[in-house]
């Protein structure tokens, strides 16, 4: 009888382990960066997503921080801009203080290809592209 009790838990484990293998892990987990250039000026972007649903994106050296919470569903990537820090200074994502124009939930799709990200989004009619190195 505890042979066949031990023989039932080692196939629940060994099913469970093959059915855990049918649902990949979120693709996008990990921290991802970007160099811009925009007007002669280059800074660097990284974005952060966790297994948990929440992201950070730092702009340049830290001076700018937003955080938010994150869904994937197949390559489309839903944003909500849960709170803001403007050298080194919280700012709720709906304060005046926030900056301008900025929108608060996003809908983005994505591709990877190995190592490289790429979020695509429409803003004000103007379709943006932005490329990220998975940083190792």
């Amino acid at each position: 009888m505890i042979r066949n009790m031990f023989a039932g838990v080692c196939c629940s484990v060994a099913a469970a382990l093959l059915l855990s293998g049918c649902h990949p892990s979120n693709p996008l987990v990990g921290k991802w960066q970007s160099n811009l250039t925009q007007l002669g000026h280059s800074a660097s972007m990284t974005r952060e997503f966790r297994a948990d649903g929440t992201e950070t994106i730092t702009f340049g050296a830290g001076s700018a921080e937003t955080q938010m919470m994150y869904t994937v569903d197949g390559q489309t990537l839903t944003e909500n801009v849960t709170g803001m820090s403007i050298a080194g200074k919280q700012v709720a994502a709906d304060s005046p203080q926030a900056p301008g124009g900025i929108p608060k939930n996003v809908k983005e799709t994505f591709t990877l290809d190995g190592d490289k990200l790429t979020i695509s989004s429409k803003e004000n009619g103007v379709n943006i592209n932005l490329t990220y190195d998975r940083v190792k």
